[in-house]
């Protein structure tokens, strides 16, 4: 058996304990769902399928295909503004990663390049102009996907310790990938709380099943970051993560790459991607950056709606000089001086309701919100309301919108209701 068989082997075994520790777990983006069943299907082949198809497909990947008419002038505009901010990708550090597709994967200057590479090399870029990447020790990465921001994390750093927070689902790619690419680094595969309780010393990267990051330690981590999932989940999952961040763990730089200012739409899915508390300082905030021309190229709302976040923990022994009320205050003024409702004003209304959530900041942003159709808008509208606030009026079809939404819930939450009803009635043999 060759080795890459044996990791797709070790993979699935790990995959198979760990759910086995984890009784009545949420199944999300679990093997049922059709587009993961195809996914499941390649691990019983080859670790070549598996990984080809993870690349291609949108879900885990953010790759143009060689037959996109897009992929040339994508390509062009990141190796452009990759050389602007001083990264070479041809630099012997950057190694083609191991089984690419051929289906999109092209060569310039010699190097076999992907898009999805170059977008993620621009993340690393945007981080790296406000801290140096090489000088961090732990790196915490929250939804990997396939792993490729790890996998560049890695060729920038060599000597980082990173963690893979996931369902274990998605683990199974990345711990694949990773484990291919990276064939000399040490694994530890967490499948059980006996697993975290015997520590992480030694390893290069750690895998975590997510319904075990409970039971982490008080880590301390330089880096923690999330593309994109935090906008995905529910409000009461993202809203953990963040607890789990900004509380539990000792996190210095926190970066996200999440929706913001979408349109609203009637899912579950989460209204505030990234809910900071007051005790940041904001590095990068950023409205659409230049790496969403690739972004995503089959789930367009990405590509008009993501807000690039980097932000640093103050330490707790500096947070009682701060004055974020007043901080609060300079920033709702900015705000109502500044004419535009662009970059400018958005920022200053973030930071404003971030630092301080009053009823002044928060009517003048869920209006906007509101009118707007936002997907910020049911969140910061409950949150007015708590403190008192009234909620802004809203023109009769947005009245409408946000009705069905509501309305929409309801039905479920009954159809919920009535189907655990009649499971109990069967099972009760009524």
């Amino acid at each position: 058996m060759s080795e890459l068989s044996n990791i797709l082997l070790e993979a699935k075994q790990l995959y198979n304990e760990a759910v086995s520790n984890a009784p009545g777990r949420e199944k999300l983006w679990g093997w049922g769902f059709p587009h993961m069943e195809e996914y499941w299907k390649t691990t019983n082949e080859s670790m070549e399928k598996l990984l080809y198809h993870a690349e291609v497909e949108p879900h885990i990947a953010v790759n143009h295909h060689n037959k996109s008419h897009l992929q040339g002038f994508v390509a062009e505009r990141m190796l452009q503004y990759l050389s602007q901010k001083g990264l070479d990708v041809s630099s012997q550090e950057f190694r083609p990663a191991v089984l690419s597709s051929p289906d999109i994967t092209f060569h310039v200057t010699g190097k076999e390049l992907t898009t999805d590479f170059l977008y993620r090399l621009g993340i690393c870029a945007n981080i790296q102009d406000h801290l140096e990447l090489k000088e961090l020790n732990t790196i915490l990465e929250l939804g990997a996907g396939l792993g490729t921001l790890s996998r560049c994390m890695k060729l920038i750093n060599p000597k980082i310790k990173y963690f893979i927070l996931d369902i274990p689902e998605t683990l199974l790619f990345s711990f694949c990938y990773l484990r291919s690419n990276f064939p000399d680094a040490s694994y530890k595969y967490v499948t059980k709380k006996e697993d975290i309780a015997s520590g992480f010393e030694g390893y290069e990267f750690v895998f975590v099943p997510s319904h075990l990051c409970p039971e982490l330690p008080r880590l301390k981590i330089d880096l923690a970051v999330n593309t994109h999932s935090l906008g995905e989940m529910r409000q009461e999952h993202s809203l953990y993560y963040m607890k789990l961040f900004q509380t539990h763990l000792q996190v210095r730089y926190f970066y996200s790459l999440n929706r913001y200012l979408e349109a609203y739409r009637t899912n579950p899915e989460a209204s505030v991607s990234a809910m900071l508390d007051p005790h940041w300082t904001t590095l990068r905030w950023d409205f659409n950056p230049t790496i969403t021309v690739i972004d995503r190229p089959t789930i367009p709302v990405d590509l008009m709606c993501t807000l690039e976040l980097l932000v640093e923990r103050v330490p707790e022994n500096k947070r009682r000089e701060l004055d974020n009320k007043k901080l609060s205050q300079e920033w709702l003024t900015k705000a109502k001086e500044t004419e535009l409702k662009g970059q400018a004003w958005h920022r200053s209304m973030w930071e404003s309701v971030r630092l301080n959530p009053n009823i002044e900041n928060l009517s003048l942003y869920v209006e906007f919100l509101g009118n707007a159709e936002c997907r910020e808008w049911p969140y910061y509208r409950d949150l007015l309301a708590s403190i008192g606030g009234q909620i802004p009026h809203l023109a009769p079809s947005t009245q409408k919108l946000f009705a069905r939404r509501q309305s929409k819930v309801r039905r479920k939450i009954r159809g919920m209701i009535r189907a655990f009803g009649k499971k109990l009635l069967a099972f009760l043999g009524i």
